[in-house]
């Protein structure tokens, strides 16, 4: 077999990908930065995987191929390539009846649903992460998992309206780093402008929580059916393996007029998390004057154009401060 790596595919082999993907029921992921693919003595594609990041994705064996090493060739190969990058701590996604051969290989199960498995390369992962998180006293814990890029005073009219219906409320920060504002500032900015508000834990997500790791967005389905897998698996990882043991008995979100994608994540969530024992409270978002209502997407184009005074209105102070003295990590100028 012959091997070729790609950082990323593209032109005539990433046509020839796509095609071997769709015989095999997946998808190319545009997200994906590696791809590793084996071809046989004839040159056609007898295996292939890529990475994303930590997450391996899109592994597919052409039929005739199955049953001997190549699907641990790919993984390995692709373990090498996120070492190189340095990440060692690695999750892949697959179907539910692949794991016993990928359990062979060194992955453990995270969680799964009828349609989507999520494993690691760790057996304890998430107790481990766990361990990071703070624990709440006795009484009603609530949950907030935002992205906060940045924070805005909607999601401060949010954290306090989730406040009066509990004792205690986690806030998770999304941990994934790809957007205009570092992760770890991110969530020193939001930990500043809720420091006094009493109750509120704010942690960073991890890899658990709405991430690249949680979310299988590369089966072949339609769009409808994608975003039903991808938000069960999400969901049920949540309320299973955070919430139950942390006590979260509630989960609090702002009406999205905004983001369809959001707006989908919100409704499976009205219909996922009580099957669970987690119940979601919806609030309206707060307005912007009769402008709409205020949210991230708009700061960051007043942060992007500079307009300051407009900017100063929509957001904390402790966010305020750090908006006005840096620049978005994209921009060009």
């Amino acid at each position: 077999m012959k091997t070729e790596c790609y950082s990323p595919a593209e032109g005539d082999v990433l046509s020839e990908l796509r095609s071997f993907l769709q015989s095999a029921g997946l998808r190319y992921d545009r997200s994906v930065r590696q791809t590793v693919i084996k071809r046989d003595g004839s040159g056609r594609i007898a295996a292939t995987g890529s990475l994303d990041g930590r997450v391996i994705k899109c592994v597919a064996v052409r039929p005739d191929c199955q049953g001997g090493p190549l699907a641990g060739e790919i993984v390995k190969d692709l373990a090498r390539l996120a070492k190189e990058s340095g990440e060692s701590h690695l999750f892949l996604f697959t179907r539910p009846e692949n794991q016993p051969a990928f359990e062979q290989l060194g992955f453990y199960p995270v969680e799964k649903t009828d349609d989507a498995l999520l494993m690691e390369n760790q057996p304890d992962g998430v107790e481990r992460w766990l361990q990071t998180v703070p624990r709440c006293g006795e009484g009603i814990t609530g949950a907030i998992v935002a992205n906060c890029a940045p924070m805005t005073n909607g999601h401060l009219y949010l954290i306090q309206k989730a406040k009066l219906l509990c004792d205690q409320l986690y806030l998770f920060v999304l941990s994934e780093d790809k957007g205009e504002i570092p992760a770890d500032d991110r969530l020193e900015m939001v930990r500043a402008a809720t420091a006094g508000i009493p109750g509120v834990v704010v942690c960073p997500s991890g890899n658990y929580q709405v991430s690249a790791a949680t979310f299988p967005g590369y089966f072949l389905r339609d769009e409808t059916e994608v975003r039903r897998v991808s938000c069960e698996l999400d969901l049920k990882l949540f309320a299973c393996r955070i919430a139950a043991p942390l006590g979260i008995s509630r989960r609090f979100v702002g009406q999205e007029p905004y983001s369809t994608l959001t707006e989908h994540y919100n409704r499976y969530m009205k219909e996922i998390l009580p099957q669970y024992g987690v119940s979601l409270v919806e609030f309206s978002r707060l307005r912007a004057g009769d402008k709409g209502f205020v949210n991230a997407g708009a700061v960051r184009r007043l942060w992007a154009e500079g307009d300051l005074p407009k900017l100063e209105r929509m957001v904390p102070p402790a966010v305020f401060k750090y908006l006005s003295s840096h620049r978005p990590r994209n921009s060009q100028a």
